[in-house]
């Protein structure tokens, strides 16, 4: 059984997009909540190429959103003195918010999950070649293998045309040291420092953590007791916010439940 899900499961999601640093989704909505502790899990997820957005885990340089809209706000707060109606007086200068609108770019961008399936909607408006033509992660992942699509996408045309070079190109064995790679980036913890928010000469402190949540990868009919017989991957999600059913995540594959 493992050997059998583990050949369905192709990349793990991939990100592809640049550094953000301290940006904020204009809208963070449907995504509940804004940061999620690389100790916990949710379900349901939003997309699997989007699983926990804003709540990046260990030290590594990620993304903190992927969307067309972006909203930076000044952190700095001052005090200034001056003339107000004939009175001299200090007052506050608050943050001010700025908004960038990306919507109107002509070149492929990072990804789309909010036109393709996800838990909130499983409604689609691109199709696989826009997906892959358009889109760099959909471009570099494909269209097979993926939760919210179970064994639907995985037709031997897809398979040909929609896979992406990654699990086109790759040699097997280098994909499937990768599968083991991401598997124990939800497992193995790492110490490093945390230089957010320290100020200069000061000194950071050092944290515990994973390198990546413990998120969705496959949702299958149990096979006999658990134990025998092939299962079949399905769709994860029926829309609206539902939770996915049948549940494997990247640690079944190294907790021993499917040794």
């Amino acid at each position: 059984m493992r050997k059998h899900l583990l050949a369905l499961f192709a990349s793990i999601a991939i990100c592809v997009s640049f550094f953000a640093g301290k940006v904020a989704a204009a809208d963070s909505k449907p995504i509940p909540g804004f940061k999620i502790p690389c100790s916990q899990t949710r379900n349901p997820e939003f997309n699997s190429l989007r699983p926990y957005q804003a709540s990046p885990c260990g030290d590594s340089d990620k993304a903190l959103f992927c969307g067309n809209e972006i909203k930076i706000t000044e952190s700095k707060t001052k005090t200034v003195r001056g003339w107000v109606d004939s009175t001299y007086m200090d007052w506050q200068v608050t943050d001010k918010p700025y908004g960038i609108d990306l919507s109107g770019t002509e070149f492929p961008i990072a990804g789309n999950t909010e036109l393709t399936a996800n838990s909130q909607n499983t409604t689609e408006t691109l199709d696989d070649a826009a997906k892959m033509n358009n889109y760099a992660s959909w471009y570099l992942n494909g269209v097979t293998n993926r939760a919210e699509y179970g064994a639907d996408k995985n037709t031997n045309d897809n398979i040909t045309t929609f896979s992406g070079p990654i699990q086109k190109l790759f040699p097997q064995a280098i994909q499937e040291e990768q599968r083991i790679e991401s598997i124990m980036a939800a497992s193995e913890q790492t110490t490093f420092s945390d230089t957010e928010g320290t100020t200069t000469g000061s000194s950071a402190p050092q944290v515990t953590d994973v390198q990546n949540h413990n998120q969705i990868v496959v949702c299958s009919d149990k096979s006999i007791l658990g134990m025998f017989g092939q299962v079949t991957p399905h769709a994860c999600y029926s829309g609206g916010g539902s939770a996915a059913q049948d549940v494997y995540r990247l640690k079944d594959w190294d907790d021993g439940s499917l040794s």
